[in-house]
């Protein structure tokens, strides 16, 4: 079934991070993981309507989050583990991603992958719940 909304298409992506972390894809769990992320962040950034464009880069849209996470307090306490702030819980996503994606020599192992798809799941639904 084809998303219609960035959240839905966050949920599939979800899905799929299940999915390939139950079939020890690590790394390409953490991909899926963070595009979830990604697609939950698109939608609120049109529900504020902060403005998207469909070309920014990881780096813009991180930079967007966080901007947001400094506004909505229900967004800055979502926290991955190990984690201190939403910024930082984003930062290692974003650096668990590219190393996974881009790094023959990456070791992604179940417990990351577990704490970046607990941590998607965490800013989806916050979304979810507060920015509809």
């Amino acid at each position: 079934m084809a998303a219609h909304t960035w959240l839905e298409k966050a949920d599939q992506y979800l899905e799929s991070a299940e999915l390939l972390l139950k079939a020890r894809d690590y790394d390409s769990a953490v991909s899926r993981a963070y595009y979830a992320a990604r697609y939950a962040a698109i939608q609120l950034f049109l529900a504020r309507r902060t403005g998207w464009q469909p070309g920014w880069q990881h780096e813009t849209i991180w930079h967007k989050i966080a901007e947001q996470s400094r506004s909505l307090q229900w967004l800055r306490s979502v926290l991955m583990s190990g984690q201190d702030s939403f910024n930082e819980s984003w930062a290692e996503l974003l650096e668990q991603r590219s190393s996974a994606d881009y790094k023959l020599s990456n070791k992604v192992t179940e417990r990351v992958a577990r704490r970046c798809i607990d941590f998607a799941r965490a800013v989806a639904a916050a979304i979810k719940e507060n920015a509809q």
